[in-house]
């Protein structure tokens, strides 16, 4: 085995050192594959103790992607529980989504409402732009836009992807887009009229009001926003896991030049304790305490390897995501052959009374069911086709997708801007 190969990134979740799999696990790899051993990993306490007592002074440092995310959650964690919370409490999705059926029930033919919305918002000018069915349209897509805010996460998790706050941003967003339709107006237009053609915003924009009134929501989001602020600097800092990239949880960190990056946490340091710091340093004490403990951790220096070619320096990775990857391709692959792929999806498909059958184990019950008959055969054969058909028809789940022009129309970069603008326009 060449020097080269002789790397080992551990990426091991630490049990409890009570359990005893752990050390043994890494003097195997000691005996296997000698010295020198690089390790890389998260900040299991359990981790760390074993590798102090089986690879002593062997280099060994910190995961940038874990360390950074555990900041992260760390720093944003209950601001986002709070937001969580007052969602659920709230009903917002539910609220919404039943809302957006309401609105659909009057709307016969999708594409032509999505080619009259697509027109709108090109020219401003489609079937009388302040009749109440554009604006009733108009509510159901900003609905829809609203249910979206996946669509702005990037594959990385809390607290690299904040859904929740994503989806209040896009409720504020909303409710300001709404209160300025209904300025969009013709001068010649009077009060009623006016009345009558926003009619269809009214209901809808109640409901986002509603749905921010809850003052614990808006200072969650408030005080979330600055230190998001705060992290994301921390972000490009490392150069790790940035917004917009591609790789996910797959991420092994920019190609950024290790010194260049201990720089930028050195700066970011300087700027955390100065008086240039907009915010009160207390609740960024974590962050600061966790960046003193790891700090020489964090930069990886060179290890002097012998290969078949000579000596050689070779630089150990900044993450033990690649081990993780393995791990991921490992379940992706027993997914693939067992046929299970999200078990949330079975959930929901599965009939109310499924579960019933596991009390066929219980004879008492199973009497009950057979109602005279010697077997399930005879019973199920008394069983009225048609109707069974019908029952399975009503209790499946309408799963319905968005038509795909919808989904486009939703996703434009500057969406909200557009539908301001056509209104703006018509007016």
């Amino acid at each position: 085995m060449d020097g080269l190969s002789e790397i080992i990134l551990g990426n091991i979740k630490a049990p409890s050192e009570k359990s005893g799999v752990l050390i043994p696990f890494l003097e195997d790899l000691k005996q296997s594959y000698g010295l020198p051993v690089a390790l890389v990993h998260d900040m299991g306490s359990g981790i760390q103790k074993a590798i102090d007592k089986v690879f002593p002074g062997v280099a060994d440092y910190i995961c940038h992607f874990h360390f950074l995310r555990d900041i992260g959650k760390d720093l944003l964690g209950q601001e986002y529980a709070m937001i969580r919370t007052c969602l659920k409490n709230n009903r917002a999705r539910s609220l919404l989504r039943a809302r957006a059926k309401t609105l659909q029930a009057n709307f016969t033919n999708n594409k032509e409402m999505i080619d009259q919305i697509s027109q709108f918002l090109k020219s401003g000018d489609v079937f009388g732009s302040f009749s109440s069915k554009i604006r009733e349209q108009m509510a159901y897509i900003l609905i829809q836009w609203i249910l979206d805010a996946d669509n702005e996460l990037d594959g990385y998790g809390f607290p690299f992807d904040r859904h929740h706050l994503i989806f209040v941003n896009r409720i504020f967003a909303a409710r300001k887009l709404i209160e300025q339709i209904k300025d969009h107006a013709p001068d010649n237009r009077d009060m009623f009229a006016r009345i009558k053609s926003n009619k269809p915003l009214v209901p809808l924009l109640n409901l986002l009001n509603s749905l921010l009134r809850n003052k614990h929501l808006c200072q969650a989001v408030r005080e979330m926003r600055k230190k998001i602020e705060v992290f994301e600097k921390l972000r490009d800092a490392m150069r790790i896991a940035l917004p917009a990239e591609s790789d996910g949880l797959n991420d092994d960190g920019a190609d950024a030049d290790i010194h260049t990056i201990q720089e930028n946490l050195e700066k970011f340091k300087e700027w955390l304790l100065s008086y240039e710091f907009p915010y009160g340093i207390n609740d960024y004490l974590g962050m600061i305490k966790q960046l003193e403990k790891y700090w020489a951790k964090l930069f990886a220096k060179p290890i002097n390897v012998q290969t078949a070619e000579g000596p050689a320096k070779i630089y150990p990775q900044r993450t033990n995501n690649s081990m993780e990857r393995l791990f991921r391709y490992l379940k992706r692959n027993h997914r693939r052959k067992t046929g299970v792929t999200q078990m949330s999806r079975a959930l929901k498909a599965m009939l109310a009374d499924t579960p019933l059958v596991k009390n066929l184990s219980n004879p008492e019950y199973l009497t009950i069911i057979l109602d005279g008959r010697t077997s399930l055969f005879e019973r199920f054969a008394d069983i009225d086709v048609s109707l069974a058909r019908q029952k399975l028809k009503e209790s499946k789940i309408n799963q319905q997708r968005l038509p795909t022009q919808l989904i486009k129309l939703i996703r434009r970069e500057k969406f909200i801007d557009e539908i301001n603008k056509g209104f703006a326009r018509a007016s």
